[in-house]
């Protein structure tokens, strides 16, 4: 249920920049939007690791969720919708042609290849944030409670790098018309970070990724959304389409625990292996995007 919610809200959030924010302040307000999830998720972790008492497990549900609701609530009340004018109303529903409309923007080359660079720039990501606390009690043989609050440390570095290479990377993007560039410096960098990891198994070195894997993957969420709405196939359908192309996100969501599980299993305590696979989702996430024609 909880999911269901997330994803309606990133998927109409992003929805509105197209119909709504002045091309201008688009680049901006990307970059806001992109890094939103990564910095959301960061402030709960803290509020559940640091705020809240460790034998109360409801308490940080509880304190989740009001701050969580906070943030929804001031949204709504400060966005206004556009009215609609007769002549702008759109046509009858027809369920066949709405399920039809989900096919078309697949059969855009640039679409579909920004889709599978965001598929595997978050797999690389979700992979890292899944298998961190494992990481370090199978490789750096942390106690529990040590591994946890160093996996607090961990986030709230790699995000610290994040906010200011994602606002830098959406503004420089407008200033030299170029977003493909950053996408492949960002996923670039997120492999370096991961590669730190694989070679390095030490706790030093671990903070080092953070710092690394936080700055690329800021460069590509700066323009990861602007990326995205840049390839849109329809202006009459963008808010379906934005829909569409945010599976790419949850796609990572499901198949990070289907490679984790898979790799860990047949070679127990592997965690070089399966960071390496991550880091070769990284690679995958800049090469797509360089045969992209309708961006720069």
């Amino acid at each position: 249920v909880a999911q269901v919610g997330v994803d309606t809200i990133l998927a109409i959030t992003t929805a509105v920049i197209p119909d709504q924010i002045p091309l201008s302040q688009r680049p901006f307000i990307s970059a806001c939007v992109g890094m939103a999830p990564n910095v959301g998720g960061v402030i709960g972790l803290l509020l559940v690791s640091r705020l809240t008492d460790t034998r109360m497990i409801t308490q940080g549900y509880l304190l989740v969720a009001a701050v969580s609701l906070c943030c929804v609530l001031f949204f709504l009340l400060i966005l206004r919708d556009p009215p609609v004018s007769r002549d702008a109303l759109p046509p009858p529903f027809h369920f066949g042609s709405f399920l039809v409309s989900f096919v078309q923007p697949l059969r855009s080359r640039d679409f579909c290849l920004v889709f599978a660079s965001r598929c595997c720039a978050y797999l690389a990501f979700t992979i890292l944030g899944a298998y961190t606390l494992f990481y370090m009690r199978g490789v750096l043989h942390d106690a529990l409670p040590v591994a946890a609050t160093r996996v607090a440390d961990f986030q709230l570095l790699s995000t610290a790098l994040l906010i200011p290479f994602a606002l830098v990377a959406g503004w420089l993007s407008k200033r030299m018309d170029t977003i493909k560039l950053f996408v492949i410096f960002g996923a670039g960098g997120m492999a370096l970070g991961l590669a730190v990891i694989v070679a390095i198994p030490t706790w030093t070195a671990l903070l080092m990724a953070a710092v690394i894997f936080g700055a690329g993957f800021g460069l590509f969420l700066g323009v990861d959304i602007a990326l995205a709405v840049r390839v849109l196939p329809s202006k009459d359908a963008r808010g379906k389409d934005l829909g569409l192309m945010y599976n790419a996100i949850y796609l990572s969501l499901i198949l990070s625990p289907i490679i984790g599980g898979g790799v860990l299993n047949l070679f127990p305590n592997n965690f070089a292996l399966l960071f390496t696979l991550a880091a070769i989702a990284s690679v995958f996430a800049a090469l797509l995007v360089i045969p992209l024609t309708s961006v720069r």
